[in-house]
């Protein structure tokens, strides 16, 4: 049974089975980044719309400083608490993304991925899309290209 986050607002994205050609998962998004980090930053939204709120309403009330900066921070909490869980399930989530990534283009391929990268660390290489990726590995691999 699937546990229950309840820090999570959506449903975890739908992917591809993996018996789907990998080309096809790709377009189909399966490898981009993690719908937490979007989902974490939805969060940072709400909580400043959230103090924004409890500002206009602290000035129109009368309130002292003290008193609407405590209950901002009272009030937004939840959202803090939420977006901090959503960045570690980012951080973990995109990392087996792009393990998966390099594992599925390693085996239809041959293992370029340290070459690439080291390519795009000396800046011969300029940023890529996963598909743009993929055609990289394919174009090396056609070419029967000696790393």
């Amino acid at each position: 049974m699937a546990s229950y986050n309840w820090w999570r607002r959506r449903s975890k994205r739908k992917t591809l089975k993996k018996s789907a050609s990998l080309i096809d998962r790709i377009e189909h998004g399966d490898f981009e980044v993690s719908q937490y980090l979007r989902e974490a930053n939805f969060e940072l939204k709400l909580m400043e719309h959230e103090k924004r709120k409890i500002c206009k309403k602290g000035k129109e009330e009368g309130w002292g400083k003290q008193t609407i900066e405590h209950d901002a921070r009272e009030k937004t909490n939840q959202y803090r608490r939420r977006y901090n869980r959503l960045i570690k399930d980012f951080l973990r989530d995109d990392a087996k993304i792009l393990q998966k990534l390099k594992n599925e283009l390693n085996s239809k391929f041959d293992d370029y991925w340290e070459y690439l990268y080291n390519e795009w660390l000396d800046g011969n290489l300029e940023d890529l899309t996963v598909k743009e990726l993929y055609k990289t590995y394919e174009l090396i691999y056609k070419n029967d290209f000696e790393l």
